[in-house]
């Protein structure tokens, strides 16, 4: 992608990403034919947990190396990318068959509350990519009591 400034790449990689999984929905597996080879990997897979003082983030990423990501936290979202590279190897024959996605990757969520992106904590292990975000005292659930008055 030619070097626009960060506000700019982000959105175009936002909006390629949306693309992207918007044709996934409409491609049945087994379309592609199989010399095929897609040059955009889609991005993680990712759960998100929400307890009352944190959003704890994981997302998939096996053969990833933890020096191949970025991430950026915002009060209110997180940006996950990075590249996939391809293994380069020898093929016998004429038929090469590729189902593992290689490529450059983006994935930007929107958060369900307010997090402290200067204190939210990254880990990756055996492939899996964890965040904890602490959220902010207005993005903490509040327990409001109902009164109910009698008719």
């Amino acid at each position: 992608m030619p070097d626009f400034p960060e506000d700019i790449r982000n959105t175009l990689m936002s909006l390629r990403d949306r693309i992207d999984n918007t044709l996934d929905r409409f491609r049945r597996d087994g379309d592609e034919k199989p010399s095929a080879i897609r040059p955009i990997y889609r991005g993680p897979d990712l759960d998100i947990e929400e307890t009352a003082d944190t959003i704890i983030l994981k997302a998939e990423l096996p053969g990833m190396k933890a020096e191949d990501l970025r991430v950026q936290v915002t009060a209110d979202g997180v940006t996950i990318s990075g590249e996939k590279m391809i293994e380069r190897e020898e093929v016998q024959g004429d038929l090469l068959r590729q189902e593992r996605r290689y490529g450059s990757f983006f994935r930007s969520i929107d958060l369900p509350a307010e997090v402290i992106p200067d204190n939210a904590n990254a880990s990756f292990r055996d492939g899996v990519l964890e965040l904890r975000l602490p959220k902010t005292t207005e993005g903490k659930a509040r327990r409001v009591k109902v009164n109910v008055k009698a008719a």
